[in-house]
């Protein structure tokens, strides 16, 4: 597909499906972010998408569990209200909900972080107005199976591999703040981990606002303590 960049400085959007000759959706969501610089930057527009327009330093590297990147703080939904509550936003309190949204798109679901967050607020699926269930894609989509919670430890490392290795992808809570003690009140973040590197997993970061797989390590890592530690919990999902 050719596409020329607007002329006018901005970023902008555009999200594709496929879909067979019944109306059906299938395959991945491809998408693309372009950002138009200012006049005044002599910087030519950057382009990031997926699947495969990953940046660097992962690109071409062949994922076990690629899912279809969202950001929680896409600026289509980034100020919306997190469930019912009038405060927190998507932007902000959203990780959980937007990895939730990978999954659901890399299990072949048309959504969005904003789609998702209305629809479970309209089935009353969040819990005291604005927390995500640990078991909200199961909630929303009865073909998606909740496989539990776990908790920190090198056994959930081995259950992750376990998922990487059958191509599913792993939600995982990390310490957003590294440096600092963890505080699950203040440092919890989610992120969606879709392959194993070395000693290292990439992963989906809602937090970040273009695509392409990171480290953990390298990003939620704590220096020299091993990589489980840096896990706070997973959820399992097929």
């Amino acid at each position: 597909v050719e596409m020329t960049a607007p002329s006018e400085p901005g970023t902008y959007y555009g999200d594709w499906k496929m879909y067979d000759d019944q109306g059906r959706p299938f395959g991945d969501l491809y998408w693309v972010r372009i950002t138009v610089p200012q006049p005044s930057t002599e910087a030519p527009p950057t382009f990031s998408g997926g699947p495969g327009l990953r940046s660097d330093p992962f690109a071409g590297v062949q994922l076990q569990a690629a899912a279809p990147f969202f950001s929680q703080r896409d600026p289509r939904w980034e100020h919306d209200p997190l469930g019912s509550g009038t405060t927190l936003t998507i932007g902000r309190w959203g990780c959980m909900l937007t990895c939730k949204v990978m999954y659901a798109a890399y299990k072949g679901k048309t959504t969005t972080p904003r789609e998702f967050n209305n629809t479970m607020r309209q089935r009353g699926i969040f819990f005291e107005g604005y927390f995500t269930p640990w078991n909200a894609c199961s909630q929303m989509y009865p073909d998606i199976i909740y496989d539990g919670r776990y908790q920190s430890g090198p056994a959930l490392m081995e259950r992750i591999d376990n998922y990487l290795q059958r191509g599913i992808p792993v939600m995982v809570n990390v310490d957003i703040t590294p440096q600092n003690a963890y505080n699950s009140d203040l440092d919890q973040h989610w992120v969606l981990i879709v392959s194993k590197h070395g000693d290292d997993y990439l992963i989906n970061d809602p937090a970040a606002m273009a695509s392409g797989v990171i480290s953990l390590r390298d990003k939620y890592g704590y220096d020299g303590q091993p990589l489980w530690k840096a896990i706070q919990q997973g959820i399992f999902y097929r």
